[in-house]
């Protein structure tokens, strides 16, 4: 997994410092998901795949909208408060796309705990992580109260992030096949 440098580039005239005391949150459809988003009570944007499962399953507080690609991403990450992401079973102990595309999108990632992504993103320093319901509600509660910690964090993420672009990454294999 990495981001698309090439495309970030182009997005950053759209760059803003002022954050909506929002969450964002980009990816499919599953139950776990769901429970967690009916889960947190401020507003929340969610977009993705197979929400239109939600006519009988109401989210409180939640625009959901369907796929957004590059500069819509790129805008909604940037702008709110947390952009959240939440692992799939399969990745409990690693990373997904998110892990990546949030930092370099200037969103300041509120992700499910995971020693992978630790790694990546020291917890506090380059992202938020929760392991349960109530620690989510209490990260956001923080970051909503500390606007000032929570630009650093971002902006700390942002720069961590560089590094794992699709272009460093490829030139980082050719140089390990190459030795």
């Amino acid at each position: 997994f990495g981001f698309d440098s090439l495309s970030i580039f182009k997005l950053r005239n759209y760059l803003k410092n002022k954050r909506k005391d929002e969450i964002n949150f980009i990816g499919t459809f599953d139950q776990n998901r769901h429970d967690i988003l009916s889960s947190i009570n401020i507003k929340k944007k969610i977009y993705g795949g197979n929400w239109n499962i939600l006519n009988t399953k109401r989210i409180k507080n939640a625009f959901i909208g369907k796929h957004i690609y590059g500069k819509d991403i790129f805008k909604i990450m940037n702008s709110s408060a947390i952009s959240l992401n939440i692992l799939r079973e399969q990745n409990y102990s690693a990373h997904n796309m998110r892990t990546f595309e949030i930092p370099a999108y200037n969103g300041l990632m509120l992700t499910t705990r995971s020693a992978e992504q630790n790694k990546f993103f020291r917890e506090n320093k380059a992202c938020f992580m929760f392991s349960s319901k109530k620690e989510l509600k209490s990260k956001i509660n923080f970051i909503l109260k500390n606007p000032k910690k929570s630009e650093k964090v971002r902006k700390y993420g942002n720069y961590l992030v560089q590094k794992h672009s699709y272009i460093n990454r490829v030139k980082f294999l050719l140089k390990e096949i190459n030795r």
